[in-house]
């Protein structure tokens, strides 16, 4: 952690972070996060896509999928990869709605789908149903058209 000084006193995570050029939005689809800025949460004790994050919880095997690339095709890669491997908090904020997520070493893994996301998957992948645990949230659905803040940090 490392203190920056912007608009008065605040402490904020250094190191890698993302460029913070192009935006990420939530998508409303039943798939993986194919394309550059999409972050999408397949709903599969529904099968169907969703746009409300606290579905996905340790009771339920909903998943989260993060394309690497944002809506301007940077490469977040090395900011992303932080989560896989290690004991991390994941907040996802829009707007005044957030939710931060407790996520152990084995919650998010990369390689499947082109290699283009970070994901945990419950249900179809490697992700241990109880590895991701709400910490904070608003309560509420996200919506598919404002952008979506990633932060991530490691425990």
């Amino acid at each position: 952690m490392s203190i920056v000084f912007t608009n008065g006193f605040s402490i904020t995570q250094g190191g890698n972070v993302p460029p913070g050029i192009g935006s990420y939005y939530l998508v409303n689809n039943y798939t993986a996060a194919m394309n550059a800025g999409w972050i999408t949460i397949p709903e599969h004790d529904n099968s169907g896509p969703s746009l409300d994050f606290n579905i996905v919880n340790e009771n339920t095997g909903n998943a989260i999928y993060i394309n690497k690339f944002d809506s301007n095709n940077n490469d977040n890669s090395t900011y992303l990869s932080q989560l896989i491997g290690n004991h991390t908090h994941l907040t996802f904020t829009q707007g005044n709605y957030h939710i931060t997520f407790d996520c152990t070493n084995q919650a998010w893994e990369t390689g499947g789908y082109s290699g283009n996301q970070v994901y945990h998957d419950p249900t179809y992948e490697n992700a241990p149903q109880n590895s991701i645990t709400i910490v904070s949230t608003s309560g509420v659905a996200f919506n598919d058209v404002d952008p979506v803040e990633i932060s991530i940090q490691v425990i």
